[in-house]
């Protein structure tokens, strides 16, 4: 039987509403040719600890609030299905004898950052990082013009031909 376990920032949380319409798409990337896991749930639904801790949050980071929902499948092992951040910018309250607090999912692993990062131009022979500020140590195995000479390649095949009483073709390289 599968089961789900839900997280906001290591805190378990029930089950948010939307769930039911949470779907996880692969794809296949056009550029790099990798197969990518996608979330799509639109916004899910928090109540309970799960709407005080969202409220808390967002009173008292605003924007800047980190909130990471993190959904374990279980079905004999557990496996992390998703990871991500949920979107403090598109915060949405709704009260009545409860609160019940509305906001996406971000997915954020390190495929899909590699994804958004993919056409960045990078200067080897900078010291700094990306940031423009860390340093960096020297590697004096990058930015260096290496030739690589032609190899030779045999090829062969082998058949069988069962009508003509096994006879067995080879064809070898010119």
């Amino acid at each position: 039987m599968l089961t789900y376990q839900f997280f906001i920032n290591d805190v378990e949380i029930e089950e948010p509403l939307n769930f039911a319409n949470f779907a996880i798409n692969v794809t296949r990337d056009k550029d790099t040719h990798g197969v990518m896991f996608e979330s799509s749930a639109g916004e899910l639904g928090f109540y309970g600890v799960a709407s005080e801790m969202l409220q808390e949050l967002k009173q008292s980071y605003g924007l800047e609030a980190v909130a990471v929902l993190r959904i374990i499948a279980t079905c004999g092992t557990e496996v992390d299905l998703i990871e991500g951040n949920l979107l403090f910018a598109k915060y949405r309250k709704s009260c009545g004898t409860s609160c019940i607090v509305y906001m996406p999912l971000e997915q954020n692993d390190c495929t899909l950052t590699l994804r958004n990062r993919y056409d960045d131009k990078i200067d080897l022979d900078k010291p700094t990082s990306m940031d423009g500020i860390t340093g960096l140590m020297p590697y004096d195995g990058l930015n260096f013009p290496l030739t690589l000479s032609a190899q030779a390649l045999d090829a062969r095949a082998e058949a069988r031909v069962k009508d003509e009483g096994d006879v067995v073709i080879r064809l070898t390289p010119i």
